[in-house]
């Protein structure tokens, strides 16, 4: 066994084949390149989270409307995170959600 990167894999010499440490099997060089290029990319993903000042805000609606897979209007008619982490396909409106807050209640971090 080998590391690549930090990364624990394996090279297999006498049958041509590589597992990386996510188990996928290839047995090519370009795409044993492609694998360590998409294992990085993983790795390096930074996980966004959002948070809610709930004393701050003000129950308007925006975020929740800008991002409904993120935000809801909760029972005391305050906003509530209900996506934790945030989902990469969310994180642009989480962004923009967070931008339009009229009261700055919402807090993003990675």
């Amino acid at each position: 066994m080998t590391a690549y990167n930090g990364l624990d894999s394996a090279y297999f010499q006498n049958s041509g084949h590589f597992i990386n440490s996510y188990g996928l099997l290839v047995n090519d060089v370009k795409a044993i390149g492609a694998a360590w290029l998409l294992q990085e990319q993983m790795m390096r993903r930074q996980i966004m989270k959002a948070t809610v000042d709930r004393d701050t805000c003000i129950g308007c609606g925006l975020c929740a409307s800008l991002c409904p897979d993120v935000f809801e209007m909760g029972g005391e008619g305050k906003s509530t995170v209900i996506a934790d982490p945030v989902p990469g396909a969310s994180e642009g409106c989480a962004k923009d959600a967070e931008e339009q807050c009229p009261v700055g209640a919402i807090t993003l971090s990675e």
